[in-house]
């Protein structure tokens, strides 16, 4: 526990103003914004276009990314200190496990600041009617953050395979490790698309539906404006191999990297 302990302070002291950064931008992106913009066009906040609010929910979109960003950075600011790497109790699993730990730390905490923007905004403008009342648009919000969240950890993992295999390469391939990391790239989505059509998989991906939520619009205050959200369900199966693809690339991807480092 202490050398966890020790890490997390570590990224914490190298990466802290991304967290401080981000979730300005966030709370900036998510509230301030669409407040100014209604201030400056003189617009009455109640009853305003529905558009304003969606900022919200692009930012979030967006913030899909901040966690593979993070990582990255974290990378390319320790990948020439070797000491990190080699001269620590810890393991190579442990050093890249508290980093994406705390890359998607840093998503959750962009995810949840949205949200909550979104709802103060949509409170203070009056722009929802019965629904907010009801808990229903809270929920979806939720179960919304929770398939960005999981769509974040995806993108942070092959992201981060892609980096540890262009920082592999580059001794071998010079100029023409970038190309070769593109083509590469795009060979692995052909393989993962083949794979994600086969028979095998999609039967395993549909075991144990659950009911994500129903068919459902959530109106706002103008009565033409809404959200029109189709019936969906959660699948424990393609959860279950989503998260197993995730955590076989992780492993992949340390010890791709320690070849990489011991070099």
């Amino acid at each position: 526990m202490m050398i966890w302990n020790g890490l997390w302070k570590k990224e914490w002291l190298l990466m802290r103003g991304w967290f401080y950064g981000t979730a300005i931008a966030a709370v900036t992106t998510s509230l301030f914004i669409p407040l100014l913009l209604i201030y400056f066009l003189g617009l009455k906040i109640e009853g305003v276009d529905s558009s304003f609010y969606f900022l919200a929910l692009l930012w979030m979109s967006v913030s899909v990314f901040v966690p593979l960003s993070l990582i990255i950075t974290s990378i390319n600011v320790e990948i020439s200190r070797p000491d990190v790497w080699l001269h620590t109790p810890a393991s190579i699993y442990q050093l890249f496990g508290v980093k994406i730990i705390f890359a998607l730390f840093i998503g959750v905490i962009n995810f949840a600041l949205s949200i909550v923007s979104f709802m103060i905004l949509l409170k203070i403008s009056n722009a929802l009617t019965e629904m907010m009342g009801r808990g229903e648009l809270f929920l979806f919000l939720i179960k919304f953050l929770s398939v960005l969240l999981l769509f974040a950890f995806i993108v942070l993992i092959i992201g981060l395979f892609f980096r540890v295999l262009y920082l592999v390469l580059k001794p071998y391939l010079k100029s023409l490790t970038a190309i070769s990391t593109i083509i590469l790239f795009f060979i692995f989505m052909s393989v993962t698309t083949w794979i994600s059509s086969t028979e095998l998989y999609m039967k395993i991906a549909s075991f144990g539906r659950i009911k994500g939520y129903s068919g459902q619009d959530f109106r706002f205050g103008d009565g033409f404006s809404y959200i029109e959200i189709d019936e969906a369900y959660f699948r424990i199966g393609e959860i279950s191999l989503t998260l197993a693809f995730g955590i076989l690339l992780f492993f992949v991807s340390t010890m791709l990297f320690e070849k990489k480092v011991r070099l």
